[in-house]
């Protein structure tokens, strides 16, 4: 999962220039602006909004589905 953060944060950084991430308001602009102790640290938060991104879109589709189906 590091390696996935860490692609992620890398192709970030290469297709936005200096002036594009400093005014860049997603979610992932203000993790490349924040102050961290770590990189590793940064990966760690970049792979949890994924998995949770992820994890709530599931949630929300199969309450969808059991709300059809009754």
């Amino acid at each position: 999962m590091a390696k996935v953060g860490q692609s992620v944060l890398d192709r970030y950084r290469a297709s936005h220039s200096k002036e594009e991430i400093e005014s860049d308001s997603s979610i992932i602009g203000h993790l490349i602006r924040s102050p961290y102790p770590t990189e590793l640290e940064r990966i760690a938060d970049v792979t949890i909004f994924m998995l949770a991104g992820h994890d709530t879109t599931a949630y929300q589709v199969s309450w969808i589905i059991i709300e059809i189906i009754k």
